[in-house]
């Protein structure tokens, strides 16, 4: 299996959480985070008080800022995606990929 162990903590802006409310995957924790820079920041700060894990971004038409955000906590493994299709597509290829087992 594809990263067997991997618990994915998945954060969600309003205008991506009609899409992340569609995850039901058991490994997939969703967080909504509400509208606003302040928000975000106690999020940052949140995340930053934790011990690292893997998190997903789920950015919608704001990538960029996303990005930036993910760079705050580097031990994390942050991915940031436009689309959650984007993420199953890629685990779907690692799946397939020689190795992976």
């Amino acid at each position: 299996a594809l990263f067997p162990a991997a618990t994915f903590e998945l954060y969600a802006p309003p205008a991506a959480a009609a899409e992340a409310d569609e995850v039901h995957f058991p490994r997939v924790e969703v967080h909504h985070v509400p509208a606003g820079a302040g928000a975000w920041a106690r999020t940052a700060l949140r995340l930053a008080l934790r011990r690292p894990s893997p998190t997903l971004i789920l950015s919608g038409p704001r990538y960029l800022e996303a990005r930036l955000f993910g760079l705050l906590w580097p031990l994390s493994d942050t991915i940031v995606v436009r689309a959650m299709d984007h993420f199953m597509l890629a685990l779907n290829e690692a799946r397939r990929s020689p190795g992976t087992d």
